[in-house]
């Protein structure tokens, strides 16, 4: 008996250090634990990684842009509590933690009460307070170990002390976990029943609470979710969140969650098929992706969304895009242009035998070079992300739609339409040219697309309407390349140093945005426009983020004179309207009836791009055709069979409605009827007194003076500095010598550097700022 009592003593002692070093163990590791514990305050700016929503610019939903958090995409949109229908909050809380509102974060009781459930009741109710489950999802990891647990336990216990228990509940409801790549109740809602959260009933909400347990398991196994269904509904009407008849009720609606098929119902609420997985009315999954949220979702302009989602994914914009709730951005597409640009490209007809060859269109504002619609190929599925229309990896050659810039390039130097030019063959040497066509090795000899032209001079408007090369290549002769170089990038392309003697003709690379752009300064009175494709950008509480200066919005510069510009224009609606003779009509298929348009084909010498570029007073618009790996299109094809008619039916049913619109002339423009065509001109102020005849011959040249020097330097930042002529005779609002333009005479002449951040002053139509009686200072409206 002795023996047994000593042993006893001893194992009473035992127990007893084990107890004392255990709890001592335990507290060194508690203390260790607490100091590392996250800022419970951190939930006060909760990273919601929030789901991007595109609008259109007339407000129409054009898709959702989702976050990419730990390489992982989250559909994540929050909401308010009250905006989540009460009848699916009490569901969650019955199904998760029908105690809330009574425990302080931890509930011991709850831990030996859901094994209880799990294994006698067969209710799937887990151990973990909502509390609990917010820390885990926020501030702590998803690891099952000891520490994580306990520091989980410490965390909940003080939110509970920091927050409300309507503010716990909002924020579990954001960052609670649903399958897939779904997190919160707004995109469970919408992926599994395609309901917005406050229109969810009763049998909406024990759905989306029977999958928390485990939603990748229970959203494929809708029999098993039925069960879960039923043992929630029966708690809610224990904890009386409803009564019995509400309860009957929401049973026997017939749920159908989206991605299911063949499921029924009897009339008291039985789900038929599942007694067995081989029964024949068993429910069918049919869409087992319902749960996951692509990186764009969009049904309209899936290019145009991937160009948004490029900028969002800026330094600038990534952490505000895709966190705290999001933004909303409101873009610059026109729906309507959109569809009729998909319209156009998706039924465009194509050269024979080229069935996989892309097209690709385009269309902005020319005076604003917002983008209005944009199609980057012949997918509309969004599954293709190669946009062809502003892509540094895609430029092709623009052929023949180049030569409206060089030949504008002429008028701003003092050329017209009717000055003349050789059309003689060409044969330049350059070593190391291959022998090709019947031109020998080391020489350039370029030739006309088609030779029925033999005339040894040329007029710009004839060269332009035929689409001639000699005489092309003969203006940048006489221009200069250098000139022609600095113009190029000055109207937004990139180009090497030294120009190819072919660049002229189509011997660059461009993309369709850049050809639109360009185009547009001949029609808003010679300024480029960086295209835009945001008009505004919000963050989920209604800031403007975008833009919030000067700074932020489009730059734009001068790139020609108002009258070069319009005669420019002027020689590119003789494309389209000239009479045969004078034109071989290349693109009388772009005519649309009641409107005045304007453009320009182009071709490769070897077919493998086409081009339209054209524009009307209130679009401008580019179209390619090609392949993806450069081919022959087709033997003697050219644009003019192709891209006019696919140009023509975008931009007509795009316009469909409006008021054709025209051209605004600049002042001091004049017409001479040469060839039985009216041109466009500029004169000197000077000749307003003069009788100012036709000339008699091809070979007059014009009677202006030389059209004066523009901006010398390409602008690149605030800082840079660039030489521009002025009229010091003159003098604007803002008491500085304006801009000298081709009326101004040598003797006023003066050339000044100056920074590009005050070029806006040198402006001829300046005008200066609006100070009101109260101090306030509205901008000016100037161009």
């Amino acid at each position: 008996m002795k023996t047994v009592l000593r042993i006893f003593k001893i194992l009473v002692a035992l127990v007893m250090v084990a107890v004392i070093s255990g709890a001592a163990i335990g507290a060194t590791f508690l203390l260790r634990w607490g100091r590392n514990l996250p800022d419970i305050r951190q939930l006060d700016q909760l990273r919601l990684e929030g789901t991007t929503k595109v609008y259109a610019r007339d407000g129409t939903a054009m898709g959702v842009l989702a976050p990419t958090v730990n390489g992982e995409r989250l559909d994540r949109s929050p909401v308010k509590l009250d905006e989540v229908s009460p009848m699916a909050v009490a569901a969650v809380i019955a199904a998760e933690d029908a105690d809330f509102f009574k425990h302080y974060g931890f509930n011991p009781v709850r831990v030996g009460a859901s094994l209880y459930q799990t294994f006698f009741k067969g209710n799937q109710q887990g151990g973990s307070t909502i509390t609990q489950q917010l820390m885990r999802n926020t501030l702590l990891s998803q690891e099952q170990t000891a520490e994580r647990k306990i520091k989980e336990l410490m965390l909940s216990v003080e939110s509970e002390r920091y927050f409300t228990k309507a503010e716990i509940l909002t924020a579990y409801l954001n960052v609670a976990f649903w399958g897939g790549n779904i997190r919160g109740i707004r995109a469970a809602a919408k992926s599994y029943l395609g309901k917005d959260p406050i229109n969810l009933t009763i049998e909406d909400g024990l759905y989306l609470s029977s999958l928390i347990p485990s939603p990748n398991v229970f959203f494929q196994n809708l029999c098993r979710a039925r069960e879960g269904m039923k043992i929630r509904l029966k708690r809610m009407v224990e904890e009386k969140w409803i009564t019995k008849r509400e309860g009957d009720a929401a049973w026997r609606v017939k749920l159908v969650p989206k991605g299911w098929s063949n499921v029924r119902y009897d009339k008291d609420g039985k789900l038929l098929g599942c007694s067995s997985k081989t029964d024949p009315n068993r429910p069918k999954l049919v869409n087992p992706r319902v749960n996951i949220v692509e990186e764009i979702r969009t049904s309209l302009a899936p290019y145009f969304m991937y160009e948004i989602r490029k900028i969002l994914n800026s330094p600038k914009y990534n952490e505000k895009a895709f966190s705290g709730g999001g933004l909303r951005v409101y873009t610059t597409l026109d729906p309507k242009a959109q569809r009729a640009a998909e319209q156009a490209v998706v039924n465009a007809r194509k050269p024979w035998g080229q069935k996989e060859a892309e097209i690709a269109t385009v269309g902005i504002n020319p005076y604003t070079g917002e983008i209005l619609a944009m199609v980057g190929g012949t997918d509309q599925s969004g599954a293709d992300q190669y946009n062809r229309t502003n892509s540094s990896q895609f430029q092709r050659s623009p052929g023949s739609s180049i030569k409206p810039l060089l030949y504008t390039l002429a008028i701003e130097k003092n050329f017209e339409q009717w000055s003349s030019f050789s059309n003689r063959p060409i044969r330049t040497f350059v070593l190391g040219t291959p022998a090709r066509d019947g031109c020998p090795r080391n020489y350039y000899c370029p030739r006309n697309f088609d030779n029925s032209i033999t005339d040894a001079l040329v007029p710009l408007r004839k060269s332009l309407d035929w689409s001639l090369n000699l005489p092309t290549i003969n203006v940048a002769k006489t221009v200069g390349y250098d000139v022609f170089r600095d113009k190029l990038r000055l109207l937004g392309f990139t180009v090497p140093d030294q120009l190819p003697l072919s660049s002229p003709i189509g011997g660059i690379e461009v993309t369709p945005l850049q050809m639109a752009t360009a185009y547009a300064s001949l029609v808003n009175g010679g300024f480029w426009i960086e295209p835009s494709y945001i008009r505004r950008i919000e963050d989920s509480e209604g800031r403007v983020l975008y833009p919030v200066s000067d700074e932020e919005k489009p730059k734009q510069r001068r790139v020609w004179t108002p009258q070069a510009a319009f005669v420019g224009l002027d020689m590119i609606k003789g494309v389209v309207y000239d009479p045969l003779g004078l034109s071989e009509q290349l693109a009388k298929d772009a005519k649309i009836s009641g409107r005045t348009i304007a453009g320009k084909t182009g071709t490769t010498n070897d077919v493998k791009d086409m081009w339209f570029v054209g524009t009307t007073p209130t679009m401008t618009a580019a179209v390619w055709m090609g392949h993806d790996q450069p081919k022959n299109m087709g033997y003697r094809t050219y644009s003019g069979e192709w891209m006019p008619i696919i140009w023509k039916r975008f931009i007509e049913n795009a316009l469909a409605g409006t008021p054709p619109g025209a051209f605004r002339q600049p002042k001091y423009i004049s017409y001479r009827n040469m060839f039985g065509v009216n041109m466009a001109y500029a004169y000197r102020q000077e000749s307003l007194k003069q009788s100012n005849p036709a000339p008699a011959a091809l070979q007059i040249e014009a009677d202006t003076v030389t059209h004066r020097p523009e901006v010398t330097d390409l602008p690149t930042s605030n800082e840079a500095r660039v030489t521009i002529a002025l009229d010091n005779c003159k003098r604007n609002v803002a008491q500085v010598p304006p801009r000298a333009d081709e009326f101004t005479t040598t003797n006023c002449l003066v050339m000044r550097s100056v920074l590009v951040k005050d070029l806006e002053l040198y402006d001829p139509n300046y005008q200066a700022p609006v100070i009101a009686p109260d101090g306030t200072t509205t901008p000016p409206n100037n161009p």
